[in-house]
């Protein structure tokens, strides 16, 4: 077998289903690929047609997977989520924060977000270990992406989907909520990472219940307050944003960009990383 074969054999069918727990775990605990030697065309078109093929395929798969550079701007942007799940060690009476990303399509929104709460996950378990006191699996982070017209029970079912729920389609819409709460707790979940929040329409029903229901996940079963959950209501066009939170602080409703002064911005790049607890 060729080298670009066996690099391919490796590397080339890493796939990750983030929105499960066996996908998450996949992108947390998978080594960087390992770079392939670039050939010049000389070299290329000394080989064969079936290595030619292979270092194509490979070449391929390298280039639309390059490694995550920390610019200035994700260190920026790391350094404001870093202040937030700070703010998770306050008692359950005081105001926690919560994280939204703001930018243009294809900018990285969820390339931060998913990056930021994989070091998270790998850091909370090198302290805490695998398991929690009460012997269940301890999953520091959950990752929940949204679709277009979600509704609550579609919330609930997709939580559950990603923790691997046998109930998530026998439930009731009322006791999928329950179970989604009992998941989060269980498995000591310290961050929940929503993607596409611009998909729940709050000036429908459904995007009222979704938002009634992460308030009410923050309030009745955390036990914390709210952050500003009225900016949504002052902003029903939700843009493309990437929302996040440090458990416990569940949720936050804000759009990016509205309060200036929490802002960090790059004019350049694009992205606004705004702390939603102000």
């Amino acid at each position: 077998m060729n080298p670009w074969a066996t690099w391919l054999a490796t590397y080339g069918t890493v796939r990750y289903q983030l929105s499960r727990k066996q996908g998450w775990h996949a992108f947390v605990t998978a080594p960087p690929r390992e770079p392939f030697e670039v050939l010049s065309r000389t070299a290329m078109s000394r080989l064969s047609q079936e290595e030619l093929e292979d270092y194509n395929e490979a070449r391929m798969v390298w280039n639309a997977n390059l490694p995550t550079i920390k610019t200035s701007q994700l260190a920026a942007a790391y350094g404001i989520c870093d202040q937030v799940m700070a703010s998770a060690y306050r008692d359950g009476d005081k105001l926690r924060g919560s994280v939204v990303i703001d930018a243009e399509p294809g900018l990285g929104k969820t390339t931060i977000a998913t990056r930021y709460a994989r070091d998270v996950h790998r850091r909370v378990l090198r302290r805490d270990g695998p398991l929690t006191v009460e012997g269940h699996q301890r999953w520091p982070v959950a990752f929940i992406p949204l679709s277009a017209g979600v509704t609550l029970k579609g919330l609930n079912q997709q939580i559950l989907r990603f923790y691997g729920h046998p109930a998530v389609d026998r439930a009731s819409t009322s006791k999928l909520g329950a179970l989604a709460v009992d998941c989060v707790t269980s498995c000591g979940t310290r961050l929940i990472v929503l993607d596409d929040l611009h998909f729940v329409d709050f000036r429908h029903r459904n995007g009222l219940e979704v938002s009634n229901h992460l308030k009410g996940l923050a309030n009745d079963y955390l036990q914390l307050t709210p952050a500003c959950p009225e900016r949504a209501r002052r902003e029903p066009e939700i843009p493309e944003i990437t929302s996040w939170t440090g458990l416990p602080s569940v949720v936050h409703h804000g759009t990016g960009g509205i309060d200036e002064g929490a802002a960090c911005a790059d004019a350049g790049h694009g992205v606004r990383v705004v702390d939603g607890a102000r």
